[in-house]
Formats: C-alpha cells, structure tokens, sequence
C-alpha cells in the first residue's frame, strides 16, 4: 500500500495566516520617578483612543485595530507624546518624561531604526558644520 501526500501554496498560507495575531498587547513599565497615574494611548489627530490605569509603575494595554497605524503613547502628566507604528503584536515599553522606549512590530521596528539614522546623521552634520563656520569661508571673484 502506498500514500502519497502533497503539500499547496494554499495550504501554506493558510498555516501562515493562522499564527497572525490578531490584537495587540502594550506591556510596559515608567519610570518610578514619575507619579503617573494613567497611560494614554492617541491616534494621529491627537484623539485619546484609549486609557491604562498605572499600577506599581507597571501597565498592560489591550486591544484590535483594522490596520497600522501611527499613535501616541503620552503619561498623564507629560505633555509630551511618544510616537510608534501600531500593529496587532506585542510590544515593550519603558517610559519616563522625556523618552520612551518602544519594541514590538515589524513597522515599529522600521520607523526607530529610521528615526535611529537621522538622529546619528544630525548629529554628524553638526560636527562638521561646527568645523566650518562661515567665517572661514571667503567668497572672491
């Protein structure tokens, strides 16, 4: 007796599709420094979409969107807004008044990377323009 058993593109993709995730999970800490309360979540208009309440500087935020999208993660006493690309994954986030750190999505991931570059290119842009000021440089016919 012989069994033959084949695999199709089909198949795979299902398989594939099964293991997407479909909702997100924010999980971070703040900074203890920082009497916080609750955790913002803002859409690109600046609309509170959602909130946490911040317990023991910890917060576990949940939810589903349709599609990414650029949001905001702010404190409630900071006015300060916290960009990152959401999907439906996981993601890690330390934050404090100033800055935050915020891993999870491969979009996400993408955008600090970027963000990463044009920061390190300023600041080698400085130091060469620190190098020659406008002084130095004479403009003869």
């Amino acid at each position: 007796m012989t069994f033959l058993f084949s695999c199709t593109k089909e198949t795979k993709k299902k398989t594939i599709a099964s293991k997407a995730q479909n909702t997100f999970i924010i999980k971070g800490h703040c900074s203890k420094k920082i009497e916080a309360k609750y955790l913002f979540l803002i859409d690109a208009d600046k609309n509170k979409v959602d909130s946490i309440k911040i317990e023991q500087h910890s917060f576990t935020l949940r939810g589903k969107i349709n599609e990414s999208k650029l949001f905001y993660l702010q404190l409630n006493k900071n006015d300060k807004k916290h960009p990152f690309i959401l999907e439906n994954t996981n993601y890690s986030v330390l934050i404090n008044s100033n800055d935050a750190m915020i891993l999870g999505g491969s979009l996400n991931e993408e955008f600090f990377s970027y963000k990463r570059k044009k920061r390190m290119q300023q600041k080698q842009l400085s130091v060469f323009y620190e190098q020659f000021s406008y002084k130095d440089i004479s403009l003869k016919n």
